[in-house]
């Protein structure tokens, strides 16, 4: 019986994205069914429940925009971005409030994260085992020993712990919102704004391959084995990837020799990255957010960049939307805070 109620649950559910009509259809579409498809259970009931109770395409959409500008636009952010959109259900702005209750300082303590993750990963990369650069002459490494600048990756970006006045505390508590509704188990880890830097947020990678996790081009698929991971590296990822993987498969995290009491990255939050990047990857979505990001910086760094012309020529129009893309459509209503 639970099966045939799921399969009629789907069944519905493709019925009602097959009727929607309003903009941005393809990737509306796209994004929601591969969303459903690679959620966790949990996340999947919570959005075919919207899904389904979107009695207008113009509900649906912001299902949709919610998804987009609290989940995964500042996923792919290195620095924190402005408002997210608001789910159209009521109810889930109290847990915005109640999130937002412990944010109460600016996480700047990134040079603790690293310090931590180099001494529980053996300042090595996590993949490759090749030594981070200072510590290779530190140490005293002989010269045949492998070396590359190596990097602190944090899993769930820091844009998730960065906020400044009161506006962008209550942006950031969407952003949490959102990502605990999808992803519960995030949530059942601990994970917050306040500890964003805890080690169990993050690995050493040489810089090439912490760009790639970053942008979510490489994952950490779980074996079942426990801390043994499948490395999987999409179409999206850069060529230099493939030449430093190597025939690298499989990675298994281990503490350093002395450093046990330094947890290792954690399984629920590599799990979400690892979901995240097939949505991202399958659906395009990840293309499309980096267009944007490089479209905005190509613009705001520009010679002409911050200057009037006198005559009133400067499209300020451009300017705003490449600024502010994540943002609702201005045709549309916006239901942020």
């Amino acid at each position: 019986m639970d099966d045939d109620s799921g399969n009629y649950g789907d069944a519905r559910l493709k019925e009602r994205l097959e009727r929607y009509g309003h903009k941005e259809k393809e990737m509306v579409v796209k994004c929601l069914l591969s969303c459903v498809a690679w959620f966790p259970p949990e996340g999947k009931m919570s959005l075919t429940r919207d899904i389904l109770d979107a009695d207008t395409d113009e509900t649906l959409y912001k299902v949709y925009k919610n998804l987009y500008t609290g989940l995964f636009t500042p996923m792919k952010a290195t620095s924190a971005l402005g408002s997210v959109s608001a789910s159209p259900h009521p109810n889930r702005q109290k847990n915005v409030y109640r999130i937002a209750v412990p944010i109460d300082e600016s996480q700047s303590r990134a040079a603790t994260f690293r310090d931590h993750l180099l001494r529980r990963d053996g300042h090595r990369c996590v993949i490759t085992k090749w030594v981070e650069k200072g510590y290779h002459q530190h140490a005293g490494y002989s010269r045949d020993v492998p070396q590359s600048r190596v990097e602190a990756a944090p899993i769930v970006p820091f844009a998730y712990g960065s906020w400044d006045g009161e506006a962008a505390h209550h942006y950031l508590a969407k952003r949490w919102e959102v990502l605990y509704r999808c992803f519960p188990s995030v949530r059942r880890t601990g994970l917050s704004a306040e500890n964003i830097n805890s080690p169990k947020n993050g690995l050493c990678l040489q810089s090439d391959l912490r760009h790639a996790f970053g942008q979510f081009s490489m994952a950490f698929k779980a074996t079942g084995v426990k801390d043994q991971y499948e490395l999987k590296v999409y179409r999206s990822a850069n060529a230099e990837v493939d030449v430093i993987i190597g025939q690298t498969g499989m990675v298994t995290f281990k503490q350093a020799t002395g450093y046990k009491d330094i947890p290792l990255p954690d399984a629920d939050i590599l799990e979400c990255h690892y979901r995240l990047a097939e949505i991202l990857n399958a659906t395009g979505l990840g293309k499309e957010i980096n267009w944007h990001f490089e479209n905005w910086n190509r613009m705001r760094r520009a010679p002409e960049a911050g200057q009037l012309t006198e005559d009133g020529s400067t499209d300020l129009t451009s300017y705003l939307e490449a600024a502010f893309w994540w943002a609702a459509s201005p045709a549309s209503p916006v239901l942020s805070v």
